[in-house]
């Protein structure tokens, strides 16, 4: 566990942000996440959290980052973009002060903007931990059984 109840590891992954879960929460949106920046995807999704009409601390938002073993131990492009996913979904949380580098200002202002609202944004890395799911609902139920626990 860190400062301000955060804690950076979930089942021995390193790469993790869970956070404790406020009285208050309500809904858990699952988002299984590869390489959604290039497309910017994550960034209208940031955007669109930060516009909820509920209180920050009735929702929250469990990204699972999905690598392939092969793309985690080869270091492949859709690695490094999901390494630059950490870096974005650790502004936007405000687990890290400082925002990524070659943020586009929209990019920026998405980001920025959950960050701002407070958008409680739980990240678990698949492939840090050896759990490399080969489907996208294997990796949604890891995040869905994250969510009932909560």
């Amino acid at each position: 566990m860190t400062a301000e109840g955060v804690t950076t590891s979930f089942e021995g992954g390193p790469r993790n942000l869970i956070r404790p879960p406020e009285n208050e929460l309500t809904v858990a949106y699952v988002v299984p996440i590869q390489g959604e920046v290039r497309n910017g995807n994550v960034f209208h999704q940031l955007k669109d959290y930060s516009r909820q009409n509920i209180a920050p601390e009735a929702f929250e938002v469990i990204y699972v980052v999905n690598n392939s073993i092969e793309d985690a131990s080869n270091r492949t492009d859709a690695f490094a973009e999901n390494e630059r996913l950490f870096s974005i979904l650790e502004f936007a949380s405000g687990k890290t002060s400082e925002p990524p580098d070659g943020l586009a200002p929209w990019e920026f202002n998405a980001a920025n903007a959950a960050r701002s609202r407070d958008v409680r944004i739980q990240i678990i890395d698949l492939s840090t931990q050896g759990m490399q799911e080969k489907n996208i609902q294997a990796a949604r139920t890891i995040g869905d059984n994250l969510a009932v626990k909560r």
